[in-house]
C-alpha cells in the first residue's frame, strides 16, 4: 500500500531511532521455529525505529529492538490466537498489546484497534496528527458520538464530513470535516470535536435531540 501524504508528513514528525536490520529479525524469527513472513519482514524494514507517543508511554515500532524496555534483546516475541500466529510490533507497556499477524493485520488496545493493516493504522493516526499540526486543540466527544450512532448519514452531511478512504477498512469507517473527526467501528464510535467549534455543534446536537 502506498501512503498517503499525510501519513508520510506524519511519519516524517515521528522520531526515528537506530533499528535493528531485516537480517537479523530474519535470524531471531528463525530461533523461534517460526517462519519469517513477508509481512513481518515488510514491516519492520519499513516502519521499525518511529516512537510514537501515547500519552504517557512510548511505543517504538519493530520487531526485534536491541536495548527494549519491555521485551527480550535481540528475540522476537510470537504468540498465538487459535489457529493465527502474531508477533509483538513494538517495544511498548504490555497493556498496550501492538500485535502484527502473519496476514499482516495490526491489533492492539489503546494504539488504533484493529485494522486490516500497519498502513492503515499509520493512515489513521495521521488524520488525527494533521488536525493538531496546525495549532488547534481537540476533545473526545461523547454526546457527538452517541448522535453519529443514532443518525451517522445526517450528521456527516451536515458537518461536511468526507470518508477518508486511506484510512478506513473493513474494521472501522474514518471520516472527517473541518471541525469533527469520527472513528466508527462495529458498535462502538469515536468522535473528536475541535474546541472553537463546541458552541456551534453543541447547538445543533441540542436541536436534533428535541
Amino acid at each position: 500500500m502506498t501512503l498517503s501524504s499525510r501519513a508520510e508528513s506524519y511519519l516524517a514528525a515521528l522520531t526515528r531511532g537506530t533499528f535493528v536490520p531485516v537480517e537479523r529479525v530474519a535470524e531471531a524469527l528463525q530461533r523461534t521455529g517460526c517462519p519469517g513472513f513477508d509481512t513481518w519482514l515488510n514491516f519492520h524494514a519499513r516502519y521499525a525505529g518511529y516512537e510514537e507517543e501515547l500519552g504517557l508511554e512510548t511505543a517504538v515500532w519493530g520487531i526485534v529492538h536491541n536495548d527494549p524496555t519491555w521485551l527480550d534483546p535481540g528475540e522476537a516475541t510470537i504468540e498465538r490466537d487459535g489457529t493465527r500466529l502474531y508477533v509483538v510490533c513494538a517495544d511498548v507497556h504490555p497493556s498496550f498489546d501492538y500485535s502484527l499477524y502473519s496476514d499482516g493485520e495490526f491489533s492492539s488496545t489503546g494504539g488504533g484497534g484493529r485494522c486490516e493493516s500497519f498502513d492503515i493504522k499509520v493512515e489513521r493516526s495521521s488524520v488525527l496528527w494533521e488536525a493538531t499540526a496546525g495549532g488547534r486543540s481537540w476533545e473526545l466527544d461523547f454526546e457527538l458520538a452517541r448522535a453519529v450512532k443514532t443518525s451517522p448519514e445526517a450528521l456527516r452531511e451536515w458537518a461536511g464530513g468526507k470518508i477518508v478512504v486511506e484510512a478506513s477498512d473493513k474494521y472501522a469507517t474514518c471520516w472527517s470535516s473541518r471541525d469533527i473527526i469520527v472513528i466508527q467501528r462495529a458498535g462502538t464510535v469515536t468522535a473528536w470535536i475541535a474546541t472553537d467549534a463546541c458552541e456551534r455543534i453543541g447547538v445543533y446536537l441540542r436541536r436534533i435531540r428535541r
